[in-house]
Order: structure tokens, then sequence, then C-alpha cells
């Protein structure tokens, strides 16, 4: 019976191969989704941490003979490329496949990267129809290209060469804290206007994040944290939706995981304006309209706090420039120099006319 899996299995592999070497498929533009999942060993890979990194996901079998003998390329790259230049995981989407086959697996070809079976149906999320599936996720965090079937290690390096530089993906602008934040005006899904410029005056926390990602249902959880510390007139938050199919996928989202905010969703490409290379993506923008602080990932509230009250004093505060020296010379400083000029002339005056009725 095994048998019989095996060969029915590889049999569709190298049918899907025979039309994969017919070109690849590049995704350009596109955000790869987000996913967290526990590999073997038990720890938590969570692709939107390796922002800046190229990353290769390799959608694997182990009864798969093109899998097999993909897992030797994929050594090689290992061998060639550093941590900090590339990060590989190897996922399991066959159902018969139990955690001790793929921990054998890895240890017969030698794989020393992350291995994890897949427990969150990522094989629809990316449409994964047969194996080897390989991934290339670009620096920006977009897909470089999609490969089906067996290549050699110079094809894949190939294609790794072109994520390190975000070939295939918009090269986000660098969001400068202390700069004006992008102005923008969004309709919410209720159908109303957000227009940043309206809450000049006051600090607004800006999210970004997918409904599908755990890291946003994990942020969340801290955005309501914060929101329970601060009225509505000290801060205006709203929650962007950067990948969402419809307004009722992000009202589905709120009304589970959600707060007591404004949710919109991005139609308007606000994502590439504000540097959302993953999600979630965090801005807070201060009384004055400029952007106080900007974190790509999960953070904690209490993280947030203190960017929080420095955004209500804005870039420039107000000082007491009695009692602080940055604002350079007090405007009373003039006043108390000419009391005294004129304390010494009166004092002058009256000497004189004294020293006058002395001579007399």
């Amino acid at each position: 019976m095994l048998k019989g899996a095996r060969v029915v299995s590889c049999v569709i592999v190298l049918i899907s191969t025979a039309l994969a070497f017919s070109g690849i498929s590049t995704a350009v533009d596109e955000l790869a989704p987000d996913f967290s999942i526990e590999d073997i060993d038990g720890n938590v890979f969570t692709l939107s941490e390796h922002k800046g990194k190229v990353v290769l996901i390799d959608f694997t079998n182990t009864e798969c003979t093109w899998c097999v003998e993909l897992m030797r390329e994929l050594v090689v790259i290992r061998e060639n490329y550093t941590e900090q230049e590339l990060v590989m995981i190897s996922i399991s989407v066959a159902d018969r496949d139990t955690v001790q086959d793929i921990r054998d697996y890895r240890q017969t070809y030698e794989g020393t990267w992350a291995f994890a079976k897949d427990n969150q149906d990522l094989q629809s999320v990316y449409d994964i129809s047969a194996t080897p599936t390989e991934y290339f996720v670009d620096v920006n965090g977009c897909v470089q290209s999609k490969i089906t079937g067996y290549r050699t290690w110079d094809v894949l390096a190939a294609e790794i060469e072109d994520a390190k530089t975000g070939c295939g993906a918009p090269l986000l602008p660098v969001v400068v804290e202390e700069e004006p934040a992008y102005g923008f005006t969004i309709a919410d899904v209720e159908g109303d206007e957000f227009r940043l410029s309206w809450y000049e005056g006051r600090v607004v926390l800006i999210d970004f994040f997918i409904p599908s990602g755990l890291n946003s249902v994990l942020m969340h959880e801290e955005l309501k944290a914060i929101r329970g510390n601060y009225t509505d007139r000290d801060l205006v938050m709203i929650s962007i939706a950067v990948e969402a199919e419809n307004d009722q996928e992000v009202k589905d989202f709120k009304e589970e995981h959600g707060g007591a905010w404004t949710y919109a969703r991005d139609v308007e490409g606000l994502w590439q304006q504000y540097g959302v290379s993953a999600t979630p993506t965090t801005c807070i923008v201060d009384v004055d309209g400029n952007v106080q602080f900007h974190n790509v990932g999960l953070i904690e509230s209490q993280e947030m706090v203190d960017d929080i009250e420095n955004a209500k004093e804005g870039v420039n505060p107000q000082v007491d420039c009695l009692t602080d020296s940055s604002c350079g010379i007090s405007p009373i400083v003039p006043i108390i120099i000419a009391v005294v000029i004129i304390a010494v002339v009166l004092a002058t005056v009256a000497y004189r006319s004294v020293m006058k009725r002395k001579e007399e």
C-alpha cells in the first residue's frame, strides 16, 4: 500500500513538473501571506519576522522522488548563503506525513534549516497543487517567484539573487520619524470618511494588519490594552486591513478580535506609503502631524506608551523659557536688563544730586 501511494504521488509530481518546466510562475507586487507555524523542534517560525532577508519556502512531501532530488539542491543552497542573507523552511503538505517522518526526512538528507508540518492549510493559502513547490519571498516581504517542480541549485540561486534586490516588489519608502506623516482619506467599513488631517492636535495610532494573520490577532490584544488607557480625545485609532477581499471580511475580524475604534480596508495602497513590509505595522502620528513612532512586527502595549506620551507634545513641544535654556534667551531677559539700566541711571542721578548739595 505504501508503494502504491508513493507511485501515485510521484506520477502527479512528474506531470506537474513537466508543466512547470514551461516557465516560472511569478506574482509581482503581492505581499506574501503572513503565517506563524511551529516547526518540528517546537520553535515558532513567523514569516513577517524576517524582513530584510530572502525567505525560501519549500513545500514538500517526504515520499516524493522529486522532493528528495530537490533536497540535495537545497543543501547546496544552504551551504552557499548565510543566515543573514537567506532564511529557509521546508513544510510538508502531505496529510500522511507525521512529525517523526519529517524528522527522519531531515536527518536522512541532512537538512539544517527549519522543517514543519502544515497544520494551518498553508497548502490552500499558497495554492500548492503539487510538490515540490518553492516560494521566494523578497527582502520587502513580497513574492518574488514561485517554482513548481525540480530545479538545480543554480536556478534557485538566481531567484535568490533577484529577491535580494526586491525584484518584482515595490521599493517601500523609508518612513522617517519626526517627518510629516503621509496624508490620506479613506472610507471605513461603515462607509464613513476618515481623513488624517482632521485629527491634527490629537495623537493618531495607525495599525496595518491582515485579517488572517496570527500576529495581527495578537497585536489587537495589545491595541485593546492601549485603547483602555486613553480617551478618544487623547488618542485616535484606526486599523487598516492590507489584505482583505471585501469590507465584510474586515467587519468579521473586528467582531471576533477587534476593538472600539475605526476599521478600514486599504484600497488605495496606503501600505506602500507607510512602509508596510510585514504585518502588523504600527505608526503613531503626533499632534503636529509628524511620525513619532514606526514599528514593523508585534510589539507590547507598554512599549508604545512612551511614544504616545511623546506624541502629545509634538516634535517641537512648548517649553517654559524661564527655566528651559533650550529655547535660547528668555523674552523676560531684555526687560530685566532695562530695569537694571534704569535703576543705575536713577542711582547715578541721585548720587550727583547729593554731591552737588554738599558742594553748595
